[in-house]
């Protein structure tokens, strides 16, 4: 018999990146929607030729159907909400990254009395790059000595297609980049070092609405941490680990190669095959699947990724905006 799968949230994520990834799945799910836009999801339900009556507007009608497992693709605020909510169901749940968007969310769920019976598998999607895998298997096989310093840059213009114009909305506790790329970074380098740095330093531009431009210092007791992210302008888009016997470092963005200089320089070519983005949710679709019918282990599980839930929380709670020396020239 065919498992069912709900997905929550009908924005770009869902159109671009997990149904392409359900196409071939046909003979082991059912797919079934929800979103609270009844004009989206009437389009969506249309552009994607999918049954009008697997699309609902509101989810309690989705559990009634005896629904085995649910995808969590909404705005990060909503999280928090939805997970509480599928956990006292007691379904299998995949979220979108940030899981959530503060420790105290986090520590909610985990103190949830269902949770030790839980199974939840968090996209926090470039775990499965091979560069990443690569990085973190060499700074482990001690390939470049002791770590002493991770540097982190990602800057391009903001240019996501947000069916809910999430990023922008200003009410409630509005955050920005930090919270969208940085779940991504913060996850990835504390992954690769298997750390839990503190915050020393955390600059934004935020003005009372989500910020554009983040930097944030970490420092644990060997390795200092340098993370740069902007959505208005291109920055180098590179990583860099150093260690006392040298230097890994690449293309944030180039899952098939990692370069190392350890006395020599070494090109590893990974070679892949994958070359858009969207195919990472085959092995992420594929876990989910195989969490369902033989439950199996997630790949990343929702504390897996507690380290970069309380970095972005204390980014925020001790952020301190740029120097905006050219604000001042005008006051004066």
């Amino acid at each position: 018999m065919k498992k069912k799968i709900c997905i929550i949230g009908c924005g770009g994520l869902t159109e671009t990146f997990y149904l392409p990834n359900f196409e071939n799945k046909n003979k082991e799910i059912e797919l079934y929607f929800v979103d609270n836009n009844a004009k989206r999801l009437e389009e969506f339900c249309i552009k994607s030729s999918l049954e009008s009556k697997r699309c609902f507007k509101d989810l309690n009608e989705a559990l009634d159907l005896s629904i085995d497992a649910y995808i969590i693709a909404t705005p990060p605020s909503s999280h928090f909400s939805l997970i509480k909510y599928l956990l006292d169901s007691n379904k299998y749940i995949l979220c979108e990254k940030p899981a959530v968007e503060t420790y105290s969310e986090f520590e909610s769920i985990i103190n949830n009395k269902n949770f030790d019976n839980s199974k939840m598998l968090v996209n926090n999607t470039r775990r499965f790059f091979p560069s990443y895998k690569k990085v973190k298997q060499l700074i482990a096989d001690n390939t470049i000595g002791e770590i002493k310093k991770v540097e982190y840059y990602e800057g391009n213009l903001m240019n996501w297609n947000s069916a809910s114009n999430s990023y922008f909305k200003s009410e409630g506790s509005p955050k920005g980049i930090l919270l969208d790329r940085g779940a991504h970074v913060l996850d990835a380098v504390t992954w690769w070092t298997d750390d839990n740095p503190d915050i020393i330093e955390s600059k934004n531009d935020s003005q009372g609405g989500p910020e554009s431009l983040a930097y944030i210092k970490m420092q644990s007791s060997n390795i200092e941490y340098n993370i740069k992210l902007s959505w208005l302008n291109k920055l180098s888009n590179m990583y860099k680990v150093t260690g006392d016997k040298g230097i890994i470092y690449g293309d944030i963005y180039d899952w098939n190669r990692v370069n190392i200089e350890n006395g020599q320089k070494n090109n590893l070519n990974l070679n892949s095959g994958i070359l858009e983005f969207t195919k990472f949710g085959e092995e992420l679709i594929s876990n989910f699947i195989a969490m369902i019918y033989n439950n199996s282990e997630p790949k990343i599980s929702f504390k897996d990724v507690a380290t970069s839930i309380k970095l972005i929380s204390d980014s925020y709670e001790n952020a301190v905006n740029f120097d905006f020396s050219w604000l001042q020239r005008m006051e004066k």
